[in-house]
């Protein structure tokens, strides 16, 4: 079985999505950029731990996150294409957004001016509204 933080660049996924980069990286999933070769977009794929994918309170856990996620319409918030689950396998396929997130943003450039941090919030906020 393929280890969750093992996928590299070229790597493909579920036969059909093909690994770019590595995005983030959180204790029970990590997340990738790829491209779907069916239909040759840029996606979002989370990937649960393939051990949790073996726990049926996990993959519900991640399967709610799913439904909550297709639930929201908003345009900051990606949406969710798919959940996908094989033998060893369950993963999010997700809208992919171009751009630094705030993270890697703040980690670069260090605090950023009161406006944009407002902006920002303002952002988040409506999108949690």
């Amino acid at each position: 079985m393929k280890s969750y933080r093992s996928y590299v660049a070229g790597d493909t996924v579920a036969e059909r999505y093909q690994v770019t980069r590595i995005l983030g990286k959180g204790r029970s999933s990590v997340v990738y950029h790829a491209v779907d070769s069916h239909t040759k977009t840029e996606i979002v794929l989370k990937i649960l731990d393939p051990f949790l994918s073996q726990d049926p309170l996990a993959v519900e856990r991640f399967r709610r996150e799913a439904q909550v996620l297709q639930s929201l319409s908003h345009q900051s918030i990606g949406k969710v294409f798919s959940l996908e689950q094989g033998k060893d396998l369950c993963f999010l396929v997700l809208e992919y957004f171009s751009g630094d997130n705030l993270k890697h943003v703040l980690k670069t450039n260090g605090a950023v001016p009161l406006a944009v941090a407002i902006q920002v919030m303002n952002q988040l906020l409506d999108a949690v509204g």
